[in-house]
């Protein structure tokens, strides 16, 4: 599997964007990346076969992902915690993406260092669980649920 990041670049619209392209036994596919609160992995296609073939490819790095339809158009997004529970040639891919933007000032370095952290560090989460949080809070034990 090759996972090869390029294009890092300013929209019209002032947001970072950039090129991800993944490519496996003959095929390729390559996605936006936008860098916005979370980091962003999409494609957007009128096609469902390259949709599903997008998805099956970011599921082949790791990334649980599925096309989904809205209207005419067939779409995949993956978002940081998902980026960061794949395979480390596309955590590396992403992360370089992070490292161009941050070091051309087109993002704010305290959520580029923790993105940058989740990215080299990985994270798992188990198919179909939320991602949660447990802490104290008035010496209540307390879990927090977060669902995308």
């Amino acid at each position: 599997m090759a996972v090869t990041a390029g294009g890092v670049r300013l929209t019209p619209s002032g947001r970072v964007a950039a090129d991800l392209t993944i490519s496996e036994g003959g095929a390729e596919v390559r996605y936006a990346v936008y860098l916005r609160n979370k980091v962003v992995l999409q494609f957007i296609s009128t096609d469902r076969d390259r949709a599903e073939l997008a998805a099956r490819l970011l599921r082949l790095a790791g990334v649980d992902v599925e096309a989904k339809r809205s209207g005419s158009l067939w779409y995949v997004v993956a978002y940081t915690d998902k980026l960061a529970a794949g395979r480390r040639e596309l955590r590396e891919a992403v992360a370089g993406i992070v490292r161009e933007a941050l070091a051309r000032g087109w993002v704010d370095a305290g959520k580029a260092e923790r993105w940058l952290r989740r990215l080299e560090r990985g994270c798992t989460i188990r198919r179909g669980w939320p991602k949660y949080g447990v802490g104290l809070v008035e010496g209540a034990l307390v879990v927090r649920y977060q669902f995308n």
